[in-house]
């Protein structure tokens, strides 16, 4: 998506990014996201912030896929959005909160967080450590592709 949008000519910022992917998928159906990164997806491949089902649909068609849903508290959540300090990042706990809720949408074409996770092979807690994340994803991934090669 900050491709996308810089390509055209829009900053990264979050509002700007689902502004630019709500568009492709009005445009496109809600697997227009898919179709514009298959042709990168040659080899083992990780694809974050999968945020429409229609995504995660899209992506099953492709064949060997697993979605795995990560969750942390939304206060760690809000302390790691501050520490990251991006531009156009929300500068409340409300307003994050608020913005959260936007990208839970229950219209076809638009972000729908809850229905998507919903639709999840497994749900990882990342509540700890980068180190503690990376183990629990490689738990996860064993645990529904134990011939996987190469996942560390």
């Amino acid at each position: 998506m900050r491709e996308r949008a810089r390509d055209l000519g829009r900053d990264t910022g979050r509002d700007s990014l689902i502004q630019t992917g709500n568009e492709l998928r009005a445009a496109g159906g809600p697997g227009a996201l898919v179709a514009l990164l298959a042709a990168r997806l040659t080899t083992a491949s990780v694809v974050d912030s999968i945020r429409n089902p229609g995504e995660v649909e899209a992506l099953r068609r492709l064949g060997d896929f697993i979605l795995l849903t990560i969750e942390a508290p939304a206060e760690l959540r809000w302390e790691r959005l501050r520490a990251r300090a991006r531009a156009g990042d929300p500068r409340s706990f409300e307003a994050f909160l608020a913005g959260e809720a936007r990208e839970n949408s229950r219209a076809e074409g638009e972000q729908r967080l809850t229905a998507t996770a919903g639709l999840a092979d497994a749900v990882v807690l990342n509540d700890g450590t980068l180190d503690s994340l990376r183990a629990r994803l490689v738990t996860a991934v064993r645990a529904l592709r134990p011939d996987a090669a190469g996942v560390d």
